[in-house]
């Protein structure tokens, strides 16, 4: 079951007004679905040639660190600015200047079924000197349309690093799965 690979990491959920009509008398309040890192994609660990995975090999490593997700709900659409933030690393291997990051961004409804999933990155320069750069990820646009009858927080966004399959398992054996 998907809940159960779920690590939640630092979030928070904007109620806006969805009825902006000051004289409507009526106005419904909704929450945002929560943003969350998927547990087997909270790290990125890239390493150099060859088959060895430790701690010399490493190029970088980087982290998500929290994911937020302000929205509106009007009508039957929720739309808002999803932002997600963390840090990268260097490791032995790595050098100083842009590390392009590959992430992904998945709609689920119930915790369980896949609505839509996209793909992006973030971009972070790690300057000459410095071992590590914190990251930040804004998505401005962030929409999508509310099945009849269901609220918003019947859904919930989940992010993550897009990886590799050597990558997953990497990151299942760091956390003990």
């Amino acid at each position: 079951m998907l809940a159960s690979l779920l690590l939640v990491l630092p979030a928070c959920q904007t109620i806006r007004m969805t009825d902006l009509n000051p004289f409507s008398g009526e106005s419904e309040v909704q929450a945002c679905p929560p943003a969350a890192t998927l547990a087997d994609a909270v790290s990125i660990t890239e390493f150099g040639r060859g088959n060895t995975r430790d701690a010399a090999n490493v190029i970088y490593s980087a982290r998500l660190e929290g994911s937020i997700y302000e929205c509106t709900v009007s009508g039957g659409q929720v739309s808002g600015r999803l932002g997600v933030a963390g840090t990268l690393t260097l490791g032995r291997k790595g050098k100083a200047g842009p590390v392009t990051l590959p992430i992904f961004i998945a709609l689920t409804r119930g915790g369980v079924d896949v609505v839509s999933k996209r793909f992006d990155t973030i971009e972070v320069t790690v300057e000459r000197g410095a071992t590590s750069a914190q990251f930040e990820k804004a998505i401005p646009d962030y929409t999508f349309n509310l099945v009849s009858g269901e609220t918003a927080v019947t859904y919930q966004i989940l992010t993550g690093f897009n990886l590799r399959p050597d990558q997953i398992e990497y990151n299942r054996k760091a956390l003990g799965g």
